[in-house]
């Protein structure tokens, strides 16, 4: 798990991923649920269902949705995005805080999380 502010400052917005790695099987469902778990939580809306957003070329199929938070000041509407592969899975969300959120860009979310993925998991020696 991880988070990072956006440009280091923490009330512009913020990245989080929220992964694990293991010997995985079935990666179309891991990614599904996964998804569907996060639109599950408390507080949170499914504005844009999950579906296949693969950039062509990735490697690994790359499924989107966008997510509506509402807290009791603030409502923010931010795009989650999934990987699951043999060995890794995890969940991408892009936050922006104080920007409207009409122009939200799956593609560009999805682009986003394949260079996480490509930072983030290294072969294991």
């Amino acid at each position: 798990m991880g988070r990072y502010s956006l440009g280091g400052d923490p009330t512009r917005g913020a990245l989080l991923i929220s992964g694990l790695y293991g010997r995985l099987k079935n990666m179309d469902e891991i990614r599904f649920n996964a998804l569907k778990r996060d639109g599950e939580a408390a507080g949170v809306t499914v504005a844009v269902p999950p579906k296949d957003v693969t950039p062509p070329g990735a490697a690994v199929r790359i499924s989107c949705e966008v997510l509506s938070r509402k807290q009791p000041s603030l409502t923010i509407t931010y795009p989650v995005c999934a990987w699951a592969d043999g060995n890794t899975s995890a969940l991408v969300a892009e936050m922006t805080f104080g920007t409207a959120n009409a122009d939200l860009d799956l593609k560009l979310a999805a682009r986003t999380t394949l260079q996480v993925r490509s930072e983030t998991v290294k072969a294991i020696k």
